[in-house]
């Protein structure tokens, strides 16, 4: 299933490395520019104690609400089509205990299965990969430390920005 389908959001992978001044985290995000396909809108210089951490973390506000409903709709819809094709087969295969109600059978089985995938929706709409970079720039910030987060479209622009990024910072945290 393609990722579309769940997430609204265009960058749902991220990068990021923690600097000890604000020249290195500027350099850094001039060589990001410089040797990758990523484009200046897409890179985020967090300073000490900013104001913005957020906006600069999350930038998508617009693109998580539709992930929100995407993320419950479609994964809701899938999960009771496979909740609906367990419970055919529950009154197929299953025994006499679910061939004598095989209406309920299926409605119990598709129920649980909408529930599961709803419960998946919840998941992948929290994001709980996004916490470690967001706890660790986060913390930097507070620190008195600079930030470089880059928002990477895909696997490979994240790859690339990953390499620059460790050049210079002790530790790189990402998304998937």
């Amino acid at each position: 299933m393609a990722l579309s389908a769940i997430f609204g959001e265009r960058y749902l992978s991220k990068a990021g490395g923690v600097y000890d001044s604000e020249e290195e985290a500027r350099e850094v995000a001039r060589r990001i520019g410089d040797r990758t396909s990523v484009r200046d809108e897409q890179v985020k210089v967090v300073n000490p104690h900013d104001r913005q951490v957020g906006r600069k973390l999350e930038p998508e506000s617009t693109g998580i609400a539709y992930t929100l409903v995407k993320s419950h709709v479609t994964l809701g819809i899938i999960g009771a089509v496979v909740g609906l094709l367990v419970g055919l087969l529950l009154v197929s295969f299953g025994g006499q205990m679910f061939a004598t109600s095989p209406s309920y059978t299926t409605i119990v089985a598709a129920a649980v299965g909408a529930i599961a995938g709803l419960l998946l929706g919840g998941l992948a709409s929290i994001r709980p990969d996004h916490d470690l970079l967001i706890t660790e720039v986060q913390r930097a910030a507070k620190q008195g430390r600079w930030a470089v987060v880059v928002h990477a479209r895909d696997e490979d622009e994240k790859r690339a920005v990953e390499a620059v990024l460790k050049e210079r910072a002790e530790d790189v945290k990402k998304t998937l």
